[in-house]
């Protein structure tokens, strides 16, 4: 595995974002105090919204570059878009409903720094009750190996649900939420696999990784605000939260399929069926005695149908090209003039 001799590093973060004006303003806020992000770069990507969300960005906050997708192509796209803009040498994304300061985020560059075979670091994750986050996660597996893996899965899960102590915690893969990447790693493996809408990029990113011989880390002692899901599943109108959800299990289909021969996709496809069909069975109990909405069940019979149907895996992985930085400007970047140039090659 390459490890490179890092001198003179510079960050530079990314928040993608669709229809969540506020939100996003109240993230940049955050990151854009007086000095803040002084030797660094701050990169907002709007997904084609209609809120006027690019455009309240550039009034309030005219030292952040601003690049306007058009339409939406998913967290992933909108993240990797921000990636080939930026020119650190450690690149973080961090979500449009997430509160960090800029002397966070530089707290995980030190750790990477001082650890070389790291991909990507986290903070500890509290949502705004103060409630924490689980962000320390396993690769999905076959039955037969979680059950194999059971009592050490066990000790990781409590390990990461109390984070009680400041030592760092190995993670196969981390909540995409707020994470530090060591731009070299993401040079070796591609970018974000932008097949996946939302829900598995990272995921199939970690694993990428993993498989690269890097490692990935959470820093208990740093901690970040997330509210979690304000603009997907957790969204009010469930007409979107239900497209979220369903985009959820659509992804996790293809990402068996990418990492695992057919035969095993297969199973772990039928294990998910199983657990979703699950939950419609509670929706049909909870309706009846009274204790849930009839909604329920008609979005999970829709998320059963969801798994059930054939999925296939198509990545499209772009990459990072070492030699290439774009010029600084103070205006928005067009993204699709920066493509036309040929540097984003797929």
């Amino acid at each position: 595995m390459m490890q490179p001799h890092l001198n003179n590093s510079r960050l530079s973060v990314v928040i993608p974002t669709w229809n969540a004006a506020d939100l996003v303003l109240k993230a940049v806020g955050h990151l854009q105090q007086p000095g803040a992000s002084q030797g660094g770069e701050l990169i907002v990507v709007d997904d084609g919204s209609t809120d006027d969300t690019a455009g309240r960005v550039r009034q309030q906050f005219p030292a952040v570059v601003v690049l306007e997708q058009g339409a939406n192509r998913g967290f992933g796209a909108a993240v990797n878009a921000g990636f080939q803009a930026a020119r650190g040498s450690y690149l973080g994304t961090v979500n449009n409903d997430v509160v960090v300061s800029w002397s966070t985020l530089r707290e995980l560059v030190s750790f990477l720094e001082e650890n070389p075979e790291a991909a990507a670091a986290a903070p500890r994750i509290r949502d705004p009750t103060g409630e924490r986050q689980r962000v320390v996660f396993d690769f999905p597996r076959p039955p037969w190996d979680l059950l194999a893996r059971r009592l050490d899965r066990r000790r990781r899960r409590t390990k990461a649900q109390t984070m009680e102590s400041a030592d760092p915690v190995r993670s196969e893969y981390l909540r995409g939420a707020c994470v530090v990447f060591r731009r070299a790693a993401l040079e070796e493996v591609g970018l974000f696999d932008e097949q996946f809408f939302m829900f598995a990029e990272e995921l199939d990113l970690f694993r990428r990784l993993d498989g690269a011989g890097w490692t990935s880390w959470v820093v208990p002692r740093i901690v970040a605000e997330h509210a979690g899901g304000q603009s997907s599943r957790a969204h009010q109108d469930r007409t979107v939260s239900s497209r979220f959800r369903r985009l959820s299990y659509r992804s996790m289909c293809r990402y068996y399929h990418k990492h695992h021969v057919w035969p095993v996709a297969m199973v772990m496809r039928a294990v998910l069926a199983v657990r979703v069909s699950g939950r419609l069975a509670r929706a049909v109990l909870d309706s009846a005695r009274g204790r849930a909405d009839a909604w329920w069940i008609g979005e999970h019979a829709r998320c059963v149908t969801t798994v059930m149907q054939p999925a296939t895996s198509n990545p499209v992985e772009p990459r990072l090209f070492p030699n290439w930085r774009p010029p600084r400007t103070n205006s928005s970047i067009s993204v699709t003039a920066r493509q036309n140039t040929g540097h984003d090659e797929r």
